[in-house]
């Protein structure tokens, strides 16, 4: 996705990136609930900054929209978090972005309050079936081994 500098999406300028909340450098999850669209300039300048390290070098018109974003998607406030080990990042597509958030929540139904998760292994299998109306619907089913 590209945001030109004659674009009407805001502050956004240059490509959009997905970035890392609670970085993975610091155990932050790799999921859809860690993850915002941000300019890729935003993102470069953030690396593997803490939330709280980025709030205090982001103009202030833009912190408390941005804690309340966090807020919104972690349970917690970003003051919350407690970094881990690193986490590795996910190999595949954010299948999640194609969901309702309602299905959403379903597959995330409690938001992680206390810091990262813990170390386990996921299995992730995703069934794609054509409705009547001939459009794709994708199945997750995520389990624990």
């Amino acid at each position: 996705m590209y945001l030109g500098a004659n674009s009407d999406h805001g502050p956004f300028r240059g490509r959009a990136h997905l970035d890392h909340m609670d970085p993975l450098e610091l155990g932050g999850e790799d999921s859809i609930r860690n993850v915002v669209y941000v300019c890729d300039n935003c993102n470069y300048k953030k690396g593997a900054r803490s939330f709280v390290q980025w709030l205090a070098l982001l103009n202030r018109k833009y912190q408390k929209l941005s804690r309340e974003v966090y807020a919104e998607k972690h349970g917690h406030q970003p003051e919350e978090f407690k970094p881990g080990e690193p986490t590795p990042r996910c190999d595949g597509v954010y299948y999640e972005l194609d969901l309702s958030e309602e299905r959403l929540r379903e597959i995330y139904p409690k938001p992680i309050v206390n810091g990262p998760p813990e170390t386990y292994e996921l299995r992730i299998s995703v069934s794609i079936e054509k409705d009547e109306n001939g459009k794709f619907r994708f199945k997750p089913k995520i389990s624990k081994s």
